[in-house]
């Protein structure tokens, strides 16, 4: 079905610019009449800026109408004072709904293909498992990971935990960041995590406007507090002067936890997960 509107846009492309080019060929023999052709060229192509704005259907109206009283006009002219059919009338009263056919058309099959491309662009950001500005896993891929996580701790009886990192002064960074800025900050921060966590310990960025990173970890209770003080004081660590461009700035940390009791569902986690992190003070 793509293919065909693909080849129906070309063919009512090509067929558009060779009316156009027989126009301008026309118009070389027609030097006598230059001043005619152009006042009608620029009613038919106001009809086809109508035709564009409205639709096909109102443009033909529009063309049958201006034509039926252009041939009613002349046909008058030519009993009343004897005047002579110019051959250009032949040519407008065809190429006039040729022209505003052609281009609307045209038009139609190209803002079709546009919508169909705005569509795909949609489903691949919904069936998207990564953040486009940090390359982390998105939330989508947290879900699904999570359903596994989550079966194999049931299984093998181990402790699974949700942790969540965010910024607790997000805004104040981004003003002194800007964009480029943050975007580094953020790969900073991710590096870090990367560094003091197991290859086996998934990280993901659950948020978007607030930037919240998560991690889903098979690991023992009581170590979990031991990672939780050191990411704080590995992140709080970092140099952002380079990135800042201004005095030292730390990087501190709100972190939330919460742990698989067998029933929650990963939403449910998640939840518990940010309440945690409420009472990170």
């Amino acid at each position: 079905m793509r293919r065909n509107k693909n080849i129906q846009t070309d063919i009512s492309f090509i067929a558009l610019v060779v009316l156009i080019f027989v126009y301008f060929i026309f118009l070389i023999y027609q030097e006598e009449y230059l001043m005619d052709n152009f006042l009608i060229a620029s009613v038919v192509f106001i009809i086809v800026l109508i035709t564009y704005f409205t639709n096909l259907t109102t443009g033909l109206i529009i063309n049958t109408t201006l034509i039926l009283t252009y041939i009613t006009y002349i046909i008058i002219q030519s009993l009343t004072k004897g005047a002579v059919i110019r051959p250009y009338v032949y040519f407008w009263i065809l190429m006039s709904p040729a022209l505003t056919t052609v281009f609307s058309l045209f038009t139609m099959n190209t803002s079709m293909l546009q919508k169909q491309v705005m569509e795909l662009n949609k489903k691949l950001v919904s069936l998207s498992t990564l953040n486009e500005e940090t390359r982390l896993k998105n939330f989508r891929a947290f879900e699904n990971d999570a359903l596994i996580y989550m079966s194999i701790a049931k299984r093998y009886k181990i402790d699974l935990a949700v942790l969540l990192v965010k910024f607790r002064h997000q805004r104040e960074i981004e003003r002194l960041a800007q964009k480029e800025g943050m975007r580094q900050v953020v790969g900073q921060v991710t590096e870090v995590v990367r560094g003091i966590t197991r290859t086996e310990d998934e990280l993901y960025q659950i948020g978007e406007d607030e930037i919240v990173f998560g991690m889903l970890m098979l690991t023992r209770k009581n170590s979990i507090e031991i990672i939780q003080e050191r990411l704080k004081d590995r992140i709080a660590e970092i140099d952002t002067n380079s990135v800042l461009n201004t005095r030292q700035l730390v990087l501190d940390m709100r972190v939330g936890i919460a742990f698989y009791d067998g029933e929650k569902d990963v939403l449910g986690m998640l939840d518990a997960a940010k309440s945690a992190m409420q009472y990170d003070v």
